[in-house]
């Protein structure tokens, strides 16, 4: 799998209701239309009918462009200058362009009825949405320890299977993971606050993925519930800054 191909098949958004953007009321509850990703466009010259819904790490902070002709053909030039190939999407896709370099690739999507031509001029940005690393830890929090929780959604955007999730860091907290099934209302429980723990749960320590949280098959549109834990040891040592990763495993139906 090409690691740009990840867009056309999953996507990860907070909690908390449609309108949160804020990782810290990520507690459950409605899916968020806010994406979990690691870089944000902040447009300079937007087109109405584009919407940049993500974008990979690898393309970096910088000014990139989309052109877009008259056709609905359009070409990504990530912030290296470098082009990459002409992709035509259709009024009411998604589709995912990248640059010269595979790996600088983001997923747009085109709503119909809105125009689609010109040059998109945006800025990416690193956003640390502190949903995956769940907020600094206080001077009170590192002598005493202290454990919180985010829930998340997994969307499938097209049949999957083997799907497994998995976190690390190079810091001292301990993360484990747990999914939950929305109920008939498309909601899971929601917490009070990031210190109290969500109930009827099966947790993971999952660390690699050997010990990962298996979900298996997905079918596409379905979503899944995923809790964060984090446990911060007593006493424990806090860094400047420490690096939390969600990791994903999965296979495409039908191959890629």
């Amino acid at each position: 799998m090409e690691p740009y191909q990840q867009f056309d098949c999953v996507s990860l958004r907070l909690s908390g209701g449609e309108a949160n953007v804020n990782p810290s009321a990520s507690l459950g509850g409605e899916p968020s239309t806010k994406l979990v990703r690691g870089m944000s466009p902040i447009y300079i010259n937007p087109i109405q009918g584009l919407i940049i819904e993500d974008a990979a790490a690898e393309c970096g902070e910088g000014i990139a462009t989309i052109s877009i002709t008259s056709e609905g053909v359009a070409i990504f030039t990530p912030s290296d200058g470098l082009s990459g190939p002409a992709v035509e999407v259709p009024a009411g896709s998604r589709k995912v362009l990248h640059g010269a370099d595979a790996n600088r690739a983001l997923r747009v999507y085109r709503p119909s009825g809105l125009a689609f031509e010109g040059l998109a001029e945006f800025r990416l940005v690193d956003m640390l949405q502190g949903a995956f690393s769940l907020a600094n830890v206080s001077d009170a929090e590192r002598q005493a320890g202290s454990v919180r929780y985010r829930a998340l959604f997994l969307e499938a955007m097209t049949d999957v299977t083997d799907v497994a999730l998995w976190m690390t860091t190079d810091g001292q907290a301990a993360f484990a993971l747990a999914d939950e099934e929305l109920d008939s209302l498309g909601t899971i429980q929601t917490i009070p606050n990031e210190w109290t723990a969500p109930t009827g749960l099966d947790w993971v320590e999952a660390i690699s993925g050997h010990n990962a949280l298996v979900l298996g098959a997905m079918s596409e549109g379905e979503v899944i519930g995923i809790w964060v834990r984090r446990t911060f040891p007593p006493a424990g040592v806090v860094a400047a800054r420490e690096l939390v990763n969600l990791h994903m495993s999965f296979q495409k139906l039908g191959g890629w």
